[in-house]
């Protein structure tokens, strides 16, 4: 349906979403030009009040509140439903938004599930960072391929050209590491329990 701007007089198309709905504004640069400017005692008001969000303090009349991030300290604004909930200020700030990136701030005892070094070693390893750019670095030079078979893409795994148990200095080595398919994995003399059988003929 045709509408006219009520600010600057500019005929725009809006979709009707229902009986008494009507558009008065073309964009939200006239929707808002009625609002008075933001100045410091209107700002120390709305944050006494708690009324605002992260963006622009008082735009959204929603009582809210000012909280304080818990990863690097700054203080921003929340809406009522997202302050019961909400502990960070950005996704760079929030764990699992890192990347890759170590968080320090969230490591051994300041971590909130920390239960006094119960991890094994070899989990630690595993799902630690060196692992995973170890890992990462292996699919993008084999190009995701099956170095066996041939096979590129679908179910394909990074496989220890000499195992993990057995070669411990050899663990993040790139010259040891290769991609296989899971048919070709499980065909390897070192896959299950044919690695007690290449233990005792490699010890």
């Amino acid at each position: 349906m045709l509408y006219i701007c009520a600010k600057c007089g500019r005929s725009f198309f809006r979709r009707n979403h229902g009986i008494n709905h009507r558009a008065k504004y073309c964009s939200k640069n006239c929707q808002f030009h009625d609002r008075p400017p933001m100045t410091e005692e209107l700002k120390e008001k709305l944050i006494s009040i708690n009324i605002g969000n992260k963006y622009s303090v008082g735009l959204n009349r929603k009582n809210g509140g000012l909280l304080k991030c818990k990863t690097c300290g700054t203080e921003y604004y929340a809406s009522e439903t997202h302050s019961k909930t909400r502990k960070y200020c950005s996704r760079e700030c929030k764990p699992a938004w890192n990347k890759g990136k170590e968080n320090l701030l969230f490591r051994g005892e300041l971590n909130p599930k920390w239960k006094g070094g119960i991890t094994k070693i070899n989990e630690k390893l595993r799902k630690s960072i060196e692992y995973k750019e170890w890992r990462r670095f292996i699919l993008k030079r084999d190009n995701y391929t099956c170095q066996l078979c041939g096979k590129r893409g679908g179910l394909i795994q990074v496989d220890h050209i000499k195992p993990w148990s057995i070669f411990e200095e050899l663990r993040f080595d790139i010259d040891n590491g290769r991609v296989l398919c899971v048919p070709c994995h499980n065909n390897t003399p070192t896959w299950g329990f044919r690695l007690r059988n290449y233990a005792t003929k490699n010890i």
